[in-house]
């Protein structure tokens, strides 16, 4: 059997099997799929240099600015060690003054409040409290659970739960992006906030440009309450092509706000490093649910060096 009869014959294997094990709507839904992804194969992003997606994927893998100028010469690596020394100055005074308790002045104290600030106010007006487990709602706005073993005090009856969300956007200039994220958390308050992106260029005289991008982060829920859940952690992000990877460390703050049913308010803030170049990505979204579904508008900003792509996002998102 030839190499062209081979390939016949297991695709016509695969077609059986395919119809007869997977129901019409299952079918529709991954051929759905594997079109789209078919279609992300077939852009060239190797002809995208002066695209803005071209451009963003030089600011990751050019080296950095202080990385050329240390090699340059002994003058620019003194300047370095002149940094290094200022910046280990700083950090050094930072935790002598945290650390420092025989301070009369409070000052120590003071400015350990400061730097948790971020989550200690939030968590002090959400009127929580680490000692009792903090359950998860099936979804927003679900009523207040009946079961004995949930704190009389807390409206959340899940020991897991999180919501999933699917969106579009586009910067109206020829830039889009598809989006996935999934938020898992569990009643110990960690759990785990990843989401992945595939952006698309339309360079004209039908070439395209394409790449992904996305984080995976391990978050802690330090605030919830029946109108607030916020979250915040550490991890990685990440863009790659068919060329190569680039990755770098990621911080991650979030939060969900309940006002009032139906609607969902919600802000996430990543900052980091990506490759070469420092990343900050934030957006702001308001939403409408009925039970576990939502679907929300919103904005979205995503920076990376001296390369920004802004624009409105829109999408629709699971509770569980």
């Amino acid at each position: 059997m030839s190499g062209a009869d081979a390939r016949s014959f297991l695709a016509k294997t695969w077609a059986k099997l395919f119809t007869r094990s997977v129901p019409r709507f299952g079918r529709a839904a991954v051929l759905g799929l594997a079109a789209l992804v078919f279609a992300c194969c077939r852009t060239l992003p190797a002809a995208a240099d002066s695209g803005t997606l071209g451009q963003l994927r030089d600011e990751v893998r050019s080296p950095s600015s202080s990385s050329s100028s240390s090699s340059s010469g002994n003058s620019s690596s003194s300047s370095c060690d002149d940094d290094d020394s200022f910046l280990g100055s700083l950090v050094g005074s930072l935790f002598e003054g945290i650390f420092d308790e025989e301070g009369d002045d409070g000052s120590g104290s003071v400015l350990w409040h400061m730097i948790i600030a971020p989550w200690e106010i939030p968590h002090d007006l959400a009127g929580d409290n680490f000692q009792i487990p903090a359950y998860l709602p099936k979804f927003p706005y679900e009523p207040h659970s009946n079961d004995p073993d949930v704190p009389s005090n807390s409206p959340f009856t899940k020991c897991w739960g999180g919501h999933v969300r699917g969106e579009y956007a586009d910067n109206f200039d020829n830039v889009s992006r598809i989006g996935g994220r999934i938020v898992l958390e569990h009643n110990s308050r960690f759990g785990i906030d990843s989401e992945c992106n595939y952006w698309r260029e339309n360079l004209g005289g039908g070439l395209h440009d394409q790449l992904w991008t996305g984080d995976v982060n391990l978050v802690f829920r330090f605030a919830q309450n029946e109108h607030l859940a916020m979250r915040s952690g550490l991890g990685m992000n990440w863009l790659s092509d068919p060329l190569r990877t680039d990755n770098g460390w990621n911080f991650t703050y979030g939060v969900d706000f309940f006002p009032r049913k139906p609607w969902v308010l919600s802000a996430d803030i990543d900052w980091g490093r990506l490759g070469a170049r420092s990343l900050f990505h934030g957006r702001a979204t308001a939403g409408v649910t009925i039970r576990h579904a939502e679907v929300y508008v919103g904005y979205d900003y995503y920076d990376v060096g001296d390369i920004s792509i802004n624009g409105a996002v829109a999408g629709v998102g699971f509770w569980f």
